[in-house]
């Protein structure tokens, strides 16, 4: 048996310069396993992405606090309201995960904070009386790790496209909203 006492400590802010422009920043705190790195001899701690909870133990040591997100957003404002094309975003920095949206746990944790570049295009094919049919693609380009000691980098393409029909039907209050999405 195991009896842990936790806590978590987020705190960020985000701030709009405009309507296309959109800056965040937010620290969290965290605790991850030790590793020793081979090229730098020496052991670095390392937050575990997926959880930003704390553990009271240690002895009564200071705990670790990190960079949660720093990114900026760019929404032109010439690539909205076009035709079928709603909005398009592109995003770099440390930012909220963008693939959330018709992911799962399986997926994609909630915590994970990714870091690069994702682009997110919003499509809005037919709006009715009863039934919306909407759309939307999501880009990421992202670096894993930066490693010096090998031939190359890790990086991660991600891409998932999605079909969202809203029904309007006088049998429930709120519309039925559905989601499917392929990653």
């Amino acid at each position: 048996d195991r009896n842990r006492f936790r806590y978590r400590l987020r705190y960020g802010f985000e701030k709009k310069f405009n309507d296309q422009m959109l800056a965040g920043f937010s620290m969290a705190s965290g605790e991850g396993p030790t590793l020793t790195s081979a090229s730098a001899g020496s052991s670095v701690v390392n937050s575990d992405p997926t959880s930003s909870n704390t553990t009271l133990d240690n002895n009564f040591n200071y705990k670790p606090l990190y960079i949660d997100k720093a990114y900026a957003q760019y929404t032109p404002s010439f690539l909205s309201k076009k035709g079928v094309l709603e909005k398009t975003s592109f995003t770099g920095g440390k930012m909220v995960n963008p693939f959330e949206r018709g992911s799962s746990e399986m997926i994609w944790d909630r915590d994970v904070r990714p870091e690069g570049l994702a682009e997110q295009i919003t499509f809005t094919f037919w709006e009715g009386d009863s039934i919306d049919l909407k759309s939307y693609a999501t880009l990421g380009q992202y670096i894993l790790d930066e490693d010096p000691t090998v031939d190359g980098d890790s990086n991660l393409f991600a891409y998932q496209v999605g079909m969202n029909p809203i029904i309007k039907t006088p049998f429930f209050e709120q519309p039925v909203d559905i989601l499917e999405a392929v990653s």
